[in-house]
């Protein structure tokens, strides 16, 4: 295990601390975990093939889903349903 110091903002380590309290943690322990989380989402993504084009994040969608229509767009754009 490595010993160090890090400066986090107000934000991240009211939110480290209120990790660490809601699972009886130690703060160092909440923080190395939320990094090894965040790290494990961010690999979970790349697994899907996300990527971006022209700035939008598109991926492969699965065999055998549904076509969405521009109709369908249209209507969820205008009612949101």
């Amino acid at each position: 295990m490595m010993r160090t110091t890090i400066t986090l903002s107000d934000e991240a380590a009211a939110l480290a601390l209120t990790y660490a309290n809601a699972r009886s943690l130690r703060f160092s322990a909440a923080v190395s975990e939320l990094i090894v989380k965040a790290n494990q989402k961010v690999e979970t993504s790349k697994s899907r093939n996300a990527k971006r084009v022209n700035g939008i994040r598109v991926f492969d969608i699965p065999k055998g889903a549904r076509t969405i229509s521009a109709e369908e767009v249209k209507a969820f754009l205008e009612d949101g349903l």
